[in-house]
């Protein structure tokens, strides 16, 4: 159905400083894969379901990151594609691809795709929709495959324990 995303006044905390447990961990994880970089995503609060609600706060990929060796409660909203595709005789197919071995959490295995965290918007925005999730979406389908698609419709939203994450999946048709 539809997705309502509303997002707190709050600001995105802070970077924490060098010397703190999470500014500790935070460059531990950046010696591993120096192409970390922090930046601002969306928390998710609450879910609801039923009406399509999700509500989220800003946060920072710093206190994603962290975890689980710190506990922070960031869990990211992000969008899952479910791409399928029909070919010359008829028959679906969906779309997998396979993670790098680099990334942060479940390198080298197959997943729907392509997926990512869903960025902060400027702070005066406080609601985006499931129209702006699906544009997002076929950014990064764009970025990843090179394929530029519209659309898309939410089917499910799955939380995801282990990469502290909340997905909203959308079925989209390629052409």
């Amino acid at each position: 159905g539809s997705v309502r995303v509303t997002i707190g006044r709050d600001p995105a905390p802070a970077e924490a400083p060098a010397d703190t447990p999470i500014g500790r961990e935070w460059a531990s994880q950046r010696e591993g894969n120096p192409r970390l970089f922090n930046g601002h995503v969306l928390s998710v609060v609450s879910l609801d379901p039923p009406l399509g609600h999700i509500a989220c706060r800003r946060d920072t990929y710093q206190r994603l990151v962290v975890q689980p060796r710190l506990q922070t409660g960031v869990r990211m909203l992000a969008v899952t594609g479910v791409l399928l595709a029909t070919d010359a005789h008829g028959t679906q197919h969906v779309l997998f691809g396979r993670r790098a071995p680099g990334v942060r959490i479940y390198g080298g295995q197959w997943e729907l795709g392509p997926s990512g965290g869903v960025p902060a918007p400027p702070p005066a925005v406080q609601e985006i929709t499931g129209r702006d999730l699906a544009e997002h979406l076929a950014d990064e389908v764009e970025e990843e495959i090179g394929l530029r698609v519209s659309g898309g419709v939410p089917v499910a939203v799955v939380r995801d324990r282990a990469a502290c994450s909340d997905d909203v999946c959308m079925l989209m048709h390629l052409g």
